[in-house]
């Protein structure tokens, strides 16, 4: 009975742990997706961005923990 609870715990344990690395990473591409779907519009009418899209998309990830995970 008690390797049984120790297994269902375990097994609980593990699935909610799957949950919320996938909730948060479902979160994570969603908020990239804000910030980098309005800044690459202009990419459909000129093959580069412009300076202060670039300067922007430096800003998010230059030196951010959000910079160092992409």
């Amino acid at each position: 009975m008690i390797v049984a609870m120790v297994f269902v715990g375990n097994w609980i344990s593990q699935r909610i742990e799957d949950a919320v690395i996938q909730n948060s990473a479902s979160s994570a591409a969603l908020f990239m997706v804000s910030f980098i779907s309005s800044l690459s519009q202009e990419l459909a009418e000129t093959d580069t961005l412009s300076a202060p899209a670039r300067q922007v998309l430096a800003e998010i990830f230059d030196g951010t923990a959000l910079g160092e995970r992409v």
